[in-house]
């Protein structure tokens, strides 16, 4: 065993060496040295550096590749700086030393069969080395033999081909995905080899054929195609090879081997030219769009019926975009504007309407483009015209459910709502109490605040109420009326408010409440005060933010309507008996007006029954004009009328059907059957009529009479008249006495 001084002396002696070597391999890159001499165990080897050696090595050492020169056993002689950069390490380590020591064991056999093959020919090949720090390094390995001297020595150029490996590793893998999905997809894929002829296809079965039957050439392909469909796949194709389209893409039915026709839809390009720019090979995709096909068929089948709909439908149809901009209007609305759909279509309401009109429907659409279904009847003047619609809009929605215009349903109520609506000159009321009232109801209209009309029941509070409605700028809108003490207080809030499907039990389906359909008028809720603590609630929300919640329901639905109340009740003491929200009372009462009862505008009695009788005249559809005489009106001027206008109402219509002649007879004013105890007719010495007619008409006012004094009773008519009953049934049927309110009280 060497003694540490020994060891000590060895390494200073390799020191030195090594510091000699490194001078050396200095000054040979410097170009400071002519000539290097190697020793070996028998002989020394000398190698000139001068002239075109030095240049060489000047260029080997500034090569990007490693380059090195190996001995028979593949031992580094010689090598540049770079091919130790590549392998992490440095000249003096790596000269001198086996360079297959620095490859993967596995591939070690094959570097020298490499070194071997170089002796007769140039050799390449990838090999992969491990760097000092244990990372791989893949690498293209060039070997060559020269003989120098007699010595052969084989020199190695090494070319770092990791980034190349990586992105062939990464295509590789990304091929090897496409194959999965195009595996997993039920799309069919073709390459076709231009040059050959040959066209080779995966997922065959797309055509319903095997691999080994689907041919291999153009012309099987066309074969298969229908022949309505060659012509034009072949000039889609040819299109695309001559450069005139960029793709090849074409839709043709093709048959299968069940016989059944089938729509493919093929896409492809040339994917290789050669240098002359003539194509080498085209690839595609195809698809089976049979059922595509189907469903575009029965759309544009329902798109032909909607299209006869739509331009044969006698209401107006229209469409408009989210500019509200007219895009499709049906010829109705052609008739409606009497302007052709090229005039319409790109214009607003403010191009086609009055600048007076244009707002409120801008108004209505602009809620409609936030989600709200309105339905509404209106009057809008079209070229100086007041015309009547009864229109529907709903929010018209893309495929993802995005609001993208309105389509809107109208239809033409002009003439309904001009024979509904009967007016009159409310300067024909002669009470200085109706005067008054009226001057107040006249300066409500002009506002669209709430109104509360307060007065006695029967005294007419719902027709004021509607007095107000078609003088107000609402008046081209609905007017609707609800009896709150009418409707049963577990409907109440659905009538109102409307509900949803399901919201309770025989909730079938969506229903509208009378406050929705109000929409852009007026509704009347008369005897306010009945509707319970809940509603009361509900109702004061609404008139806050014009915004409820139907039934059942989760989005909030806005209404522009204008609400009147009316009551019979003292609201105040409502309130202070707690029936009542204090609330809700001061929202109402920001106009009260009070009707006044019957009892104190009976001046207005006279004008008051010819408007009636003329009512119940077209009501019971009555061939005569029916009058009172000077007696009957001052008898009903003297009553005082506790019912009010409607029991006027009551007594006239009663009278009218018991009288049955233009000569109306009071009936049962306040319970009294008998106003007028005596009765008289005159009859004057015939001039045109005879005695027969006279004698006839003289029978028929005496029966009329009898059943007027009894009630309508046949038993008790025959009584008076002193007749039995069956002379009356004679009396009846042969003077052709039909009246309403007779009875029968005992078996004819």
């Amino acid at each position: 065993m060497k003694t540490n001084e020994e060891l000590l002396a060895e390494i200073a002696l390799i020191r030195e060496r090594l510091e000699e070597a490194e001078d050396t391999l200095r000054a040979i890159r410097a170009g400071e040295v002519d000539a290097i001499v190697i020793s070996g165990s028998d002989t020394e080897r000398i190698y000139t550096l001068e002239g075109q050696d030095r240049a060489y090595r000047m260029m080997v050492e500034t090569m990007h590749e490693g380059a090195a020169s190996l001995s028979a056993d593949g031992t580094i002689l010689y090598c540049n700086t770079r091919l130790a950069e590549l392998l992490g390490s440095s000249l003096e380590q790596i000269i001198a030393t086996p360079l297959k020591l620095y490859l993967v064991p596995e591939e070690r056999d094959s570097f020298m069969n490499l070194i071997g093959e170089s002796k007769t020919e140039r050799s390449r090949r990838e090999f992969t080395f491990v760097r000092s720090d244990g990372s791989k390094l893949h690498a293209l390995v060039s070997s060559n033999t020269y003989r120098q001297d007699g010595i052969e020595t084989s020199c190695a150029v090494i070319m770092d081909i990791s980034d190349r490996k990586k992105v062939e590793e990464e295509l590789q893998a990304a091929n090897e995905r496409l194959a999965r999905i195009l595996e997993a997809s039920s799309d069919g894929f073709y390459e076709w080899d231009l040059i050959k002829d040959r066209i080779q296809r995966s997922k065959a079965e797309l055509f319903g054929y095997s691999p080994d039957q689907t041919g291999g050439v153009w012309q099987d392909f066309m074969a298969r195609l229908h022949p309505e469909d060659r012509a034009r796949v072949q000039k889609a194709f040819d299109d695309h090879v001559q450069g005139h389209k960029p793709v090849y893409d074409c839709e043709y039915r093709a048959k299968m081997p069940s016989g059944e026709w089938r729509w493919i839809w093929s896409r492809g390009k040339v994917i290789e030219r050669d240098a002359d720019g003539n194509p080498l090979r085209a690839a595609g995709a195809l698809t089976d769009i049979t059922a595509k096909r189907e469903i575009e068929d029965q759309r544009r089948r329902t798109e032909e019926v909607f299209r006869a709909i739509f331009e044969g439908a006698q209401d107006c149809i229209y469409i408009k975009d989210h500019l509200l901009r007219y895009k499709e209007v049906n010829p109705a609305m052609e008739q409606l504007f009497q302007l052709p759909a090229a005039d319409i279509i790109g214009k607003t309401d403010a191009d086609l309407l009055e600048p007076s009109e244009s707002g409120y429907f801008n108004d209505v659409d602009s809620r409609v483009l936030r989600g709200a279904y309105i339905e509404d009847e209106h009057t809008r003047r079209i070229h100086g015209v007041p015309t009547t619609l009864h229109e529907i809009r709903v929010p018209l929605k893309d495929s993802e459910g995005n609001i993208i215009g309105i389509c809107g349903i109208a239809r033409n109520v002009t003439e309904r709502k001009e024979q509904k609506e009967v007016t009159h000159s409310q300067n024909e009321y002669p009470s200085e109490a109706m005067q008054e009232t009226i001057t107040y109801l006249r300066l409500a209209s002009k506002r669209d605040a709430t109104i509360l009309l307060l007065g006695e029941s029967g005294s007419g509070k719902d027709y004021f109420a509607k007095f107000i409605h078609q003088r107000s700028p609402r008046s081209s809108g609905p007017f609707f009326a609800v009896n709150c003490a009418a409707v049963a207080p577990e409907l109440a809030e659905s009538e109102l408010f409307g509900h949803e499907r399901g919201a309770f039990t025989g909730a079938q389906g969506r229903k509208r409440g009378q406050l929705e359909l109000a929409e852009g008028g007026t509704l009347l809720l008369n005897e306010v005060g009945e509707l319970s603590l809940t509603l009361q609630a509900k109702l004061l929300t609404f008139l806050d933010t014009r915004e409820f919640t139907r039934v059942g329901g989760e989005k909030p639905v806005s209404v522009s309507a204008r609400l009147i109340a009316a009551t019979n009740k003292d609201l105040k003491t409502e309130v202070d008996a707690g029936r009542f929200r204090m609330d809700l009372f001061y929202r109402l009462n920001v106009m009260t007006i009070t009707i006044p009862p019957l009892r104190e505008r009976k001046a207005d009695i006279p004008l008051l029954v010819k408007r009636i009788l003329a009512q119940l005249r077209f009501e019971l559809q009555l061939p005569y004009e029916p009058q009172l005489d000077g007696t009957s009106m001052e008898i009903l001027i003297d009553y005082d009328w506790p019912g009010n206008v409607r029991e006027l109402r009551n007594v006239l219509e009663r009278s009218v059907m018991l009288s049955n002649s233009p000569a109306v007879q009071i009936i049962d004013l306040g319970g009294r059957s008998e106003v007028l105890s005596d009765w008289s007719h005159t009859i004057q010495f015939p001039k045109s009529e005879s005695i027969n007619d006279i004698t006839r008409n003289m029978k028929s006012r005496l029966v009329s009479e009898a059943l007027r004094r009894s009630g309508g009773s046949k038993k008790g008519a025959a009584k008076l008249l002193g007749i039995s009953r069956y002379s009356l049934k004679h009396y009846l049927k042969t003077l052709d006495l039909g009246f309403y309110g007779v009875h029968d009280d005992y078996e004819m």
